[in-house]
């Protein structure tokens, strides 16, 4: 008879050690005795094979019939189940859950910018122009890219002439918003600074200049009391509700016109989804809203004649106007 051909010699060495092991496992359930491992006795001896008592026995036994199932007779069986894991997790990931770890992708490069509104004018019975806005470049600090906050502390303090404290503090005003939040740390920065910060902004990447509209007054101290003052909302203001859509970073009338009629110009906030790369650059804005300047107010203060020559002191004899007309 023609022995039987194995295609794989370890398929063959699996399955006689399985065998032999359940045979003992066997002899051992109808005698109670297993030989001692390493016996090989002679069939033509009449010697009785050594034995070993029932419970150490039945040890070596189990032990054995486990070793040889797990270890050496079923590999594929692990191999295959690690394998559905390993799929079931993947189709998890990329067809269960495909729009929830894609949001999150996103997430990791996208970022929302509040954009600041400019504020509404101001103006006397002629048109003259009392209040108006300029551009105002501001130092912004993004703690997310921040990997050393003694070293950006001082350089903070460096940029925005301010101690160190100081810009401690205003971080800390912000601990309850995201990392990725821009804290305003420098309003007005000067245009060297700007220059220095954006042609190296890899070496500061926990860095951002905006570009904003900020409160300026024409004749400066004309009319001062009438037109009043303006300065940066406080927490206790922002946790009550008398100040609905205001953050912190912006700046409400403290007295005056500028107080009054605050809700009027205040206008209306903007944002900006921007794409951004490895060291923060913005490669794309992929979505925009503008921000809505707020209302002018037209006072019945007519200045040239309230304040006689303080006018043409000041501006000779063309004052700033505003040409309602043509616009």
């Amino acid at each position: 008879m023609r022995p039987t051909r194995w295609p794989w010699p370890c398929a063959r060495a699996r399955v006689c050690g399985l065998k032999n092991n359940l045979l003992l496992f066997y002899k051992f359930q109808a005698t109670g005795k297993v030989p001692i491992k390493g016996y090989r006795p002679n069939k033509t001896s009449a010697t009785p094979e050594p034995s070993l008592p029932g419970s150490q026995a039945a040890i070596i036994a189990s032990q054995s019939f486990e070793y040889s199932f797990i270890s050496r007779g079923r590999p594929e069986i692990i191999i295959t189940i690690i394998f559905l894991l390993i799929f079931a997790a993947y189709w998890n990931i990329q067809i269960v859950n495909n729009e929830y770890f894609r949001r999150l992708a996103m997430q990791n490069i996208t970022r929302s910018i509040d954009l600041t509104a400019p504020r509404g004018l101001i103006v006397d019975s002629k048109r003259v122009i009392l209040s108006e806005n300029k551009i105002n470049f501001t130092l912004y600090l993004v703690r997310e890219n921040v990997t050393n906050m003694e070293k950006t502390l001082r350089l903070a303090s460096f940029f925005a002439a301010k101690k160190t404290d100081t810009i401690s503090r205003i971080i800390a005003r912000y601990k309850k918003d995201p990392q990725f939040y821009r804290i305003p740390i420098k309003n007005n920065l000067g245009r060297g600074t700007v220059i220095f910060i954006e042609s190296r902004q890899e070496e500061f990447p926990e860095f951002e200049i905006g570009v904003e509209p900020t409160r300026t007054y024409p004749l400066e101290n004309c009319a001062a009391n009438v037109l009043g003052y303006m300065s940066e909302i406080t927490e206790t203001e922002l946790s009550s509700k008398e100040w609905p859509g205001y953050g912190l970073g912006d700046f409400i009338g403290r007295s005056g016109i500028e107080k009054q009629y605050e809700f009027f110009l205040k206008g209306t906030k903007g944002s900006q989804t921007v794409i951004k790369n490895n060291v923060e650059r913005i490669q794309q804005i992929s979505g925009e809203t503008k921000p809505a300047i707020g209302d002018t107010v037209v006072l019945t203060l007519d200045l040239p004649l309230q304040e006689g020559g303080f006018l043409g002191t000041a501006f000779g004899a063309h004052p700033p106007k505003l040409d309602f007309d043509s616009a």
